[in-house]
């Protein structure tokens, strides 16, 4: 009535996770938050995270962190690889 969505407990949990595998896939990045994003494109085109933190207006810590977070989420272990990932995905 809110307008919001409703999802059946019923409907199978797998059909759920696959549908948000799929629109994953499409779009890499959709696993992201906004700050993420920014943090990402920058650490794709070499920039060091103090720089970055300058640019953002965080710390360079809270750089790291963010950086962390993206490696996981993407999957990936280090900037290079993230690197790779974003050249691969068309993303740089």
């Amino acid at each position: 009535m809110d307008g919001g969505v409703y999802i059946s407990p019923l409907l199978p949990s797998d059909l759920l996770s696959s549908e948000r595998n799929r629109h994953a896939t499409n779009n890499p990045l959709r696993l992201l938050s906004m700050r993420e994003r920014q943090v990402f494109n920058y650490l794709v085109r070499g920039v060091r995270p103090k720089q970055i933190g300058s640019f953002l207006n965080i710390s360079p810590k809270t750089v790291d962190t963010y950086r962390a977070s993206i490696l996981r989420k993407i999957g990936v272990e280090s900037v290079v690889d993230l690197v790779k990932f974003a050249m691969k995905w068309k993303l740089s």
